[in-house]
């Protein structure tokens, strides 16, 4: 993680000394963000996965039964990381929408038309 924040650090230098491009620098920080997101759905499947071990060679579960509840943390994990990052993607083109639209530069229409295009709301 720390790796990664440094290098976050690096990217942001870069584009300050305009040696990187806005899109250039969102490409490549999309990437970090998504190392960050594997590094934290590992962290909590093995935290998870511990758990399952122990009681599976305590004999509280069977092997298929340990295999089908790793299975299901690996799935509920990796969508609830997932859903907080869309989340957050989805809170900031809002926001940026009611910026535009704050400044004159959507109309109403062309708001809500954005919102109801991008998600159906």
């Amino acid at each position: 993680m720390e790796k990664v924040a440094e290098d976050l650090h690096k990217l942001e230098s870069a584009l300050a000394n305009g040696i990187l491009t806005d899109t250039e620098f969102n490409v490549k920080k999309l990437a970090l963000e998504n190392k960050i997101d594997e590094y934290e759905v590992e962290f909590l499947i093995e935290e998870k996965i511990d758990k399952f071990q122990k009681a599976f060679s305590e004999g509280v579960l069977t092997a298929d039964e340990y295999e089908d509840k790793v299975k299901d943390v690996e799935e509920a994990v990796r969508r609830q990381i997932f859903q907080g990052r869309y989340e957050k993607i989805r809170t900031e083109k809002i926001a940026k929408l009611k910026e535009a639209l704050d400044n004159g530069i959507l109309t109403e229409e062309e708001y809500q038309a954005k919102i109801t295009s991008d998600w159906g709301n």
